[in-house]
């Protein structure tokens, strides 16, 4: 492990910009306040997008004994509407005046279909690009939420595929954790149809822009990291296989690594397929 802004990061890779994917406003609410409350007990300067969907926020994280009252008038938690969270002198303009003298680091919480509808989807990738270089940089953390289904079958966001782009870092949602780097992905936590949607939207979008066509060996391996997985049933499983439909047809070939227990013997019972394009160390 390593240290990242003063923070663990599990696994070697940034912490910073986190992007969380639910289902019901209580996850989202369990999840925030988590969030909020371990920056105030740090000192963090705790920051608030306001919106449609967080005009309750602040009785939300009262009500989970989070003392907003208190913390507002200390100066550690501060809720902005969407022209000052996200200032037209970018977000640094944002940022740079909380970091100081007796402030560990920032946390910033925001809705993505609130900051889609002010911001459009090009200029809203452009920011994310920008809270990814300054959480890089900065002792900054940016957790970023979005509702959607993620069972399979569910009805999907829209806005799911953009969101997904813009948190490379950390996506998550219930028991599932995921992290990506360009032709890598780790997981961590459990696979089932409550989650199979997410993980095979994330691995059609891993790797979109890479020419394999006509390559084979392992500089065309789309790497997918199973070690700190604790559970893969059948369905999970074809979420692996379809996700990565688009890159082994492209040329391709996935390598499943670190797999162990039940989720090996469901690898092994499935079986990998006959094209020699899914395989597993």
């Amino acid at each position: 492990m390593r240290a990242v802004n003063g923070r663990t990061a599990p696994g070697g890779e940034r912490a910073g910009h986190v992007g969380l994917v639910y289902r019901s406003a209580q996850v989202r609410d369990d999840a925030v306040e988590a969030f909020v409350a371990a920056g105030l007990r740090l000192g963090e300067h705790v920051v608030l997008a306001s919106g449609d969907q967080d005009r309750d926020r602040e009785s939300v994280l009262a009500q989970n004994g989070v003392d907003t009252a208190r913390s507002a008038e200390e100066g550690s938690l501060t809720a902005l509407d969407a022209p000052h969270f996200y200032p037209t002198e970018g977000q640094a303009a944002l940022v740079d005046p909380l970091v100081g003298p007796g402030r560990p680091g920032v946390r910033l919480v925001t809705s993505a279909e609130a900051a889609l509808a002010y911001l459009g989807e090009s200029e809203f990738r452009r920011v994310e690009q920008e809270m990814d270089d300054l959480c890089e940089t900065r002792p900054v953390m940016l957790l970023c939420h979005l509702r959607s289904g993620i069972a399979r079958g569910e009805p999907l966001s829209p806005a799911l595929d953009t969101f997904v782009d813009t948190h490379a870092d950390e996506l998550r949602c219930p028991l599932l954790t995921m992290h990506r780097t360009a032709r890598r992905v780790r997981l961590r936590g459990e696979v089932d149809v409550a989650s199979a949607g997410l993980l095979e939207t994330l691995l059609a979008r891993v790797g979109d822009d890479d020419g394999v066509a006509g390559h084979r060996g392992r500089d065309t391996d789309l790497v997918v990291d199973l070690s700190e997985l604790d559970f893969l049933d059948v369905t999970g499983y074809e979420a692996l296989r379809r996700g990565t439909e688009r890159w082994r047809g492209r040329g391709g070939t996935v390598l499943l690594i670190g797999a162990g227990g039940i989720v090996r013997r469901v690898l092994e019972l499935v079986g990998l397929g006959t094209n020699g394009d899914v395989r597993m160390e």
